[in-house]
Formats: structure tokens, sequence, C-alpha cells
């Protein structure tokens, strides 16, 4: 357990010092730098230097009470340990932060005080330091429909403190007995003590459920209120937002559009910019209630239009309405640091001292822009010496495209497959480099290259021209030619990378989604106050997957684009000229593939394509040719093709295909027998349809054979009975007319008996 000055018996007198913000210290003896100094060591604890260290410097010095207690005790605990009587030892600990000491700045000397003295830190220091970190990332929020959640607030009561002219480090101790007060006020309404204390409990009474607000634990919030010794500040904030109105007025509201934190498109938010240094001490969170997202603010007076200090904020807590993104103020600091040092290049007198104080080559001296990168990109604040920059070009500046990043240099290789365009077998070769030539030797051999002057003419990004235009027809008939075009900075041309990923995206909308892109960029110094260098590259890619490679990165995605950034080295055609040909290489194998499954399924449609035996052997004269694994003889090219080949899933295609064509094969061995069995059946069934045909015509000739049996004999029945009836002829009684009458009788008889027998009368009639 650490041991305080006061166990010690230390007679301890605390002095302040105040240092320009952002100032770069080395520790010193007996003094303990906070929320400046850019460093986080013993003796110097600030979160500037990078906000993903805490929220707040308040936040470090919890997490490290090691770096100020054994920092400004460590030689008198030693003295303690050699047997040295330290009672009443006069100690003077220097505090020091930056000038305009902030509400943080002021929680951490206060913490710093009850480390030292106390030996430890108590137990509502929790609570405190979320606090801090709400205010001094610019998330508490302010309800216009009550204002006390403004004016009752703890850290409000400090701003007005700071803006009593009291002096830095009066302000410090008036702050100091700020937090005494409001928490002895909450200590004796909870009883005593101060355990299981919240961020929620320092909140004025109007943040909390309105049953609740005028219990006596959460309306001692408020408790300095009450408090003659911050009459002063009480007064002041009263009546702020009536002088916030008067400044609104004169105010230019607009819709700016800001970089997204998500990297997407840009984001549209609502900008207050202010006229002037505004009467509103509370500016920023009237500003916020009534829902501007960014706010631009000039602190000191003007003087022929300059401000020697402005503000840039963004409310941290707003999101986009609709799709609930946020966006940023990353690389605005840079931009204007830009302006600043070529506003006072040339004035030795505007020098502003080495070292820099970011150390990633968004500056070259001790006291730039800060670009908010101790508080995630949401504040940019002036230089310590103030800007020389015009209000108006500030303004400009923080309403343009601020984020974009520059290219210093740019080569930029498209291929488009043109599926529509007709194949020739005539042009030249391509003008390739020795090396990608003796590479892909074959690959060589067998494209070639067409001017393409009779295409349409395609407008570049801006800054850019258009160096080249060819078309490359390919060796394989499923493949479409590919028209590629080569981009390169203009003489004269500012490029950006987001302008060419702009027109990248367009033209594969165009290409539906099929282009294939080499990309070989430099980007502008410093870039990395933008964002990373490998993230920015991927932009050109539209997703990651990357291959590292000493000093350059190679990008891959889905094996449709390759992204170079070379640093420190020109630009290499020959390199890029080589990653161009892999690219095509790659892209050659994908779109013949995707040729062969365009002709599968028209194969199987009705009325068909080709056949499985033709399509067979033009995808084995096509593996054979141009499949091979180690195509590539350049090592650092090899890795890039295997990343290629492994993104597009080119193996996965090949054998997909081979199985599409497998099975294309066996579905017309199937048809092709299911086909002989229907002829065999048809065959059969002519067969028994001609043998019954037949049996029919046997059996009919039986019986008209037997009805004309049958004819016969009943004719010579006739014949006998007309025999007998003209032997009796002479009888008596039968004339010989009525003979006659019954000899025709029979006569008829027998003929129509005879029909019958023949088949040319119906017996039934």
């Amino acid at each position: 357990m650490r041991v305080g000055s006061k166990a010690l018996g230390l007679d301890v007198t605390w002095r302040y010092h105040f240092v320009g913000p952002g100032s770069i210290v080395s520790p010193a003896r007996d003094t303990v730098f906070l929320d400046v100094g850019g460093q986080l060591c013993p003796g110097v604890i600030d979160q500037h230097q990078d906000g993903t260290l805490a929220r707040s410097t308040s936040e470090l010095v919890i997490r490290h009470p090691e770096f100020v207690h054994e920092h400004l005790l460590g030689r008198w605990l030693d003295r303690r340990d050699a047997g040295a009587d330290l009672r009443g030892a006069k100690v003077e600990p220097v505090v020091a932060t930056h000038t305009d000491p902030d509400f943080d700045a002021m929680v951490s000397c206060w913490l710093v005080r009850r480390l030292v003295e106390d030996g430890d830190l108590p137990p509502e220091a929790e609570a405190l330091v979320g606090y801090s970190a709400l205010v001094d990332q610019g998330e508490y929020r302010v309800d216009l429909t009550n204002p006390t959640t403004a004016t009752d607030a703890i850290h409000v009561a400090y701003l007005a403190l700071q803006n009593l002219s009291l002096g830095y480090s009066e302000t410090i101790v008036q702050g100091l007995n700020l937090l005494d007060v409001v928490l002895a006020a909450i200590r004796a309404a909870r009883g005593g003590h101060l355990r299981g204390l919240g961020v929620a409990d320092l909140l004025p009474p109007a943040h909390r459920p309105s049953a609740v607000r005028e219990h006596e634990v959460v309306k001692a919030v408020g408790a300095w209120r009450a408090d003659p010794a911050f009459g002063r500040a009480r007064a002041l904030i009263d009546d702020d937002l009536a002088k916030f109105q008067q400044d609104k007025s004169a105010a230019t509201t607009a819709t700016v559009d800001l970089p997204a934190l998500d990297g997407g498109a840009p984001i549209g938010a609502r900008a207050f910019i202010a006229a002037g240094p505004t009467a509103s001490v509370l500016n920023k969170y009237w500003v916020r209630a009534e829902g501007f997202a960014y706010f631009i603010c000039p602190i000191k007076e003007m003087q022929d239009g300059v401000s020697t200090r402005i503000i840039l904020s963004l409310d941290p807590t707003w999101k986009e309405p609709l799709s609930g993104r946020r966006p940023t103020l990353r690389g605005l600091g840079f931009r204007l640091e830009q302006a600043e040092a070529s506003a006072r290049s040339g004035a030795p007198s505007k020098d502003r001292g080495k070292p820099p104080r970011y150390l990633d080559g968004s500056c070259d001296n001790a006291d730039p822009w800060y670009d908010g990168r101790g508080h995630g990109h949401t504040i940019v604040d002036s230089p310590r010496a103030g800007t020389v920059l015009p209000y108006a070009e500030v303004c400009r500046i923080a309403q343009s495209g601020f984020w974009e990043v520059q290219l210093r240099e740019a080569e930029v290789f498209v291929a488009i497959p043109l599926d529509d365009q007709a194949r020739s077998t005539t042009g030249e070769r391509p003008a390739a480099c020795g090396d990608a030539t003796k590479a892909l030797r074959r690959w060589f051999d067998d494209s070639w290259t067409t001017p393409g002057t009779a295409r349409r003419a395609v407008d570049p990004p801006a800054g850019m021209t258009v160096g080249a235009d060819e078309l490359r027809t390919l060796p394989d008939p499923n493949c479409p030619p590919f028209r590629v075009l080569r981009l390169q900075r203009s003489a004269s041309g500012a490029p950006t990378l987001d302008a060419l990923v702009r027109w990248l995206e367009e033209r594969n909308r165009e290409a539906a989604g099929r282009i294939y892109t080499v990309a070989h960029v430099q980007f502008e110094e410093g870039v990395a106050a933008l964002d990373d260098p490998g993230r920015l590259l991927t932009r050109l890619c539209a997703a990651s997957g990357t291959v590292r490679e000493e000093d350059r990165d190679v990008v891959l995605y889905n094996g449709r684009a390759i992204a170079l950034s070379e640093r420190g080295a020109a630009a290499s055609g020959e390199r890029a000229n080589l990653l161009l040909e892999l690219m095509l290489y790659a892209a050659f194998q994908a779109e013949t593939l995707q040729g062969y499954t365009t002709k599968i399924i028209r194969a199987l449609e009705p009325g068909g394509g080709e056949s499985s035996e033709a399509l067979r052997r033009q995808f084995l004269r096509f593996h054979a040719q141009y499949v091979h694994q180690d195509v590539v003889f350049d090592e650092d090219a090899r890795e890039v093709y295997a990343g290629l080949r492994e993104a597009l899933g080119l193996a996965e295609q090949h054998a997909k295909a081979i199985g599409d064509l497998d099975r294309l094969a066996e579905l017309e061995r199937t048809a092709a027998e299911a086909s002989a069995s229907a002829a065999r059946q048809a065959a059969r069934e002519q067969f028994e349809q001609a043998e019954a045909r037949a049996e029919g015509i046997r059996r009919g000739e039986e019986a008209r054979t037997a009805r004309r049996q049958r004819a016969t004999d009943g004719l010579i029945s006739l014949v006998g009975l007309t025999g007998i009836i003209q032997a009796f002829e002479g009888l008596d009684g039968l004339s010989p007319g009525r003979a006659a009458g019954t000899l025709g009788v029979l006569s008829i008889l027998a003929g129509v008996y005879l029909a019958i027998a023949s088949g040319k009368l119906d017996a039934r009639r």
C-alpha cells in the first residue's frame, strides 16, 4: 500500500506551472506534467498524442498512479527507508498543465493531490474520471427544454470560472474548491460516504428521472450554486442562453459533407459557422442541443479578418438519421496545417520550432494545428502561437473535401472485357518489359495488341490522362478481348485517391463488376494523418487481402485488383507492366472458364449447342497450353500470381468446369441411350401392329371363304329344289302360272342368299 505525504509528515505546498497546449516535454524532478507533454511515462501523463491510450488524461492518472506517486515521493520514501525523520520537511511539488486548463486538466490535478497526500485514490475517483471523460470527449448533452442541464452542471461551473479572468493558477484552485464543495455535499446526503458513486450521480437533477430529482442526494450536485464563492460564475451562465440566441442570428448555417468514420460515402451534416467570437460561453452546448453536428468558431477577436485562435468541433454523439453512420474530422487538421505552413513559408519570424509535435510526417514543427487525434478526431484547434490564416480561408478548407488523399504519382492499368467486341487475330505484340516477357513466354507468343483508336473515348479522373488505349485479343475463342487503358498523372493535374476510386467504381458498374485493375500510386507526404496507408490501398480494391513485400505493398481483392504503393523509390514501370501481365493472365483464365460455363449451359438448352466431345477437346487444349502452376518464374511475381489464383478461385473454377463437362457427357450418353431404347420400342410396336394387321387379313379371308362355301351349298340346294318344282309342274291343282311364280320367288331368295354369303349385304337388314 502506498504511503502519502500526510503519513510521512511532509509539509506540502503545491505550485502550478503552465505551458502551451501540445508542448513536448521531458520528465522533470518534483514536477508532474498533466494533459500536456506528448508522452506517457513517469512524470508526464498526456493522452493527446494517442486517443487509444484512454478517453482522458484523468483516466491515465488512475491507470498509472505510479507515474505520479513514485515520481513525486520516490526520493522521500528512499530517505524514510534509510531511517530519516521526515516530519516537518517542506515539499513543493509542481503540477504543470497547459494554459487555459480545461475540466480534465483540473480533475487530473485533483487526483494527483489525493495520490500524493493520501497515498491512494478515494472511492469517488472512478466516477469523477468517467464524468471528466464524458466532458473531454464532447459527449455531454444539454436539453434545450430544460436549460438547467447546462447551468447546474459541475463542469459548466468550472467553464464559467475559466471565463472570469482569474488567472490560470487561481482558476485551478477555484476548480479544486468546486469539486470539494460538491463532493462534500454529496457525501453528506449519502450518509457520510461516497462508496459506489457513479457518473450519473454527478449529473444535474434534470438528467435524472423526475421522481428522484428532488431527492437530497440528487440535489447535492448543484450545491455549488448556493455557495457565495461561485456567485460570479453562476451569474455568468444563467443568462447564457439569451446571449446564444443573439450569436445564432449572426451565424451562418449550412449542410456540409464530412468524411465518414467507416470510410464510406461522405455524410451531410448541419454546420453552425459563427460570425465571430460568441458572447455565449456555453456556445458548443447550445449549438449541439439545436441539432448542429459541426461547429466552427473563432475564439479571439478578429483583426483584418484574422482570428488567431479558431476551434472546429464535431458532436461525437451525432449520427446520420437514417443510416446511423458517424462523420469524422480526420484530415482537417492536416489540411489546415498545410495551408498554415504555406502561409508562413519564407518568414523566419513565423517559424514554429523543432522537433515536430507529430512524427508521422503530418507536420514539420513543434506548434502545428491540433488534429484531434487524442479526441477521436472530433476537434481541431489552431497552433498555440495562433494562426495566420484568414477566418474565411479556414471556413473554406473546413467545408471542402479536406479528407481526400492526393497522389504524388499514379500509374493505373484498367482491363475491361468486351463481350460484344469482334475478335481479331492481327495486331502487334504487347509492348511489355523484358522481365514480363521472360516470365510469361507463352502468354506473349499468343496474345496480341491492337490500337484502340476506334473505340469510344474515356474521360479520365480529374488530374489524370489516358496514356494508352489498346485492345488485347486473347488466345482462346471463349475469352473476350480486353480493352486496356493506361491512366497516368497529368503534367498539371492534382489527382486524388478519392477521385480515382470513384472513377474505378463507375467503370466497374458499367462492366458488371468485371474490370481488372493494377494501380501503382505514391501518396502525398504525411498521408498517415488522413488514414492508414494500407487501408488507403485497399480502397483501390474495395476490400483487403494483403501481400506485404519489403518496401512496397501489394493488395489483392477477389483477384480483380492489385494496388501497389512504393515508398521512397520512384515508380517502377517494369514492375507495373509485370503486374499488369499477371493480372491479364489471371483474367484470361477466369473469363475463359466463364466462357466454357456459358457454352455448357447453352448445350443443355433445347436445340443444344456444341457437343460435349467438342467442348472437351477445346477445354483440354486450353488447359494443356495455359493452365500452369509455375507459369511465373520471378519469385516475387509468383507470390502475387498465387494470390491472384487463390483470390479468383481459379483451381476451383477449373475443377468445376471439368465436372460440368463430365456431367454434360453423361447427360448426352443418357439421352443417347434413351433415344435408342425409344427407337427399339417403336420398332417393336410397329412389328406387332403389322402382325396384328396380317392376322386380321388372314381371319377375314377365312371368313369370306366360309361364306362362299355356304353360298355354294345353298345354291346347289336351290337348284335341286327348282328341279323338284319343275318335276311336279304338271301335278293337279298347280297351274303353270303359279308354278312359274313360285320358281321366281325361289330365284330371288337364292340371289339374296348369295349376296349375304359374299358379304355384299348385311344379314341383319
